[in-house]
């Protein structure tokens, strides 16, 4: 039996990446619309991925809120007791395999500047500035008749 899913999706949150023992893993969670039918509203179905190792580390600083993603891995399901009330509780999450950002150019995540508030991603969704075009070029003047004066007609 082959368990294997492929999805597109927004992020709904940045990533987290953390360090578990001497292994490094990346979390976020993505938003998929899922076809609901003719005159139905779309459906949103929200997943848990989880990136180990050092590849999704470094990508970690790309995956902010609202970037478009191509994830592709394993469904895994986990289980844990809550702490105040020992109830047992279960998640479906996807074990990352391969990962792909979507869309126009990325920029990681920015760390805040000493003295600011955070980080505006407003000038990254900017588009690029138009160039001016490059001047016309000018047709080569007449070539000069040099010849007339000595011509002995």
């Amino acid at each position: 039996m082959v368990n294997s899913i492929t999805l597109e999706g927004n992020l709904t949150r940045d990533a987290e990446t953390k360090s578990v023992g001497d292994t490094m893993v990346t979390q976020f969670c993505i938003a998929n619309n899922r076809y609901a039918g003719k005159d139905k509203p779309q459906k949103v179905i929200f997943r848990d991925c989880k990136g180990w190792g050092n590849r999704f580390a470094a990508v970690g600083q790309y995956l902010t809120k609202g970037k478009r993603v191509v994830v592709s891995g394993v469904e895994e399901e986990e289980s844990w007791e809550g702490r105040d009330d020992g109830v047992k509780h279960t998640k479906v999450v996807i074990v990352l395999n391969d990962l792909s950002l979507v869309g126009d150019a990325v920029q990681p995540r920015a760390a805040p500047a000493q003295g600011q508030g955070g980080y505006d991603d407003r000038e990254y969704d900017r588009p690029p500035a138009r160039q001016a075009p490059p001047p016309a070029r000018r047709a080569p003047p007449p070539p000069q008749d040099d010849f007339q004066d000595d011509i002995p007609f």
